[in-house]
């Protein structure tokens, strides 16, 4: 069983007061599996406040595992390890450099 503490960021409605939680998952996992269990524990609104229709990631959405861009990694096929750390940050508009 794999445990993976999740940080909660930003604009995710639907969380009240659940800014982190620990999440068990069962044999080797992605972060798209762990998303899918989160949106089954937390309902449709949660998961159109991180993912399109399509599961993929809002614009506006960034999730981090151990301090690192999942989408420098290998997206949401991303795999996780026992006691990775996984932070998901929503934001109200896309921040751009300059």
């Amino acid at each position: 069983m794999r445990k993976v503490k999740v940080t909660y960021y930003g604009l995710i409605r639907n969380m009240p007061g659940n800014q982190e939680e620990e999440i068990s998952l069962l044999g080797e996992a992605t972060v798209k599996d762990l998303l899918h269990l989160l949106v089954e524990r937390h309902g449709d609104e949660f998961r159109a406040s991180i993912l399109t229709s399509d599961w993929q990631l809002q614009p506006t959405t960034i999730i981090q595992l151990s301090g690192c861009n999942i989408s420098e990694i290998d997206g949401i096929n991303t795999k996780l390890e026992d006691n990775a750390e996984l932070s998901i940050t929503a934001m109200s508009y896309m921040i751009s450099g300059g």
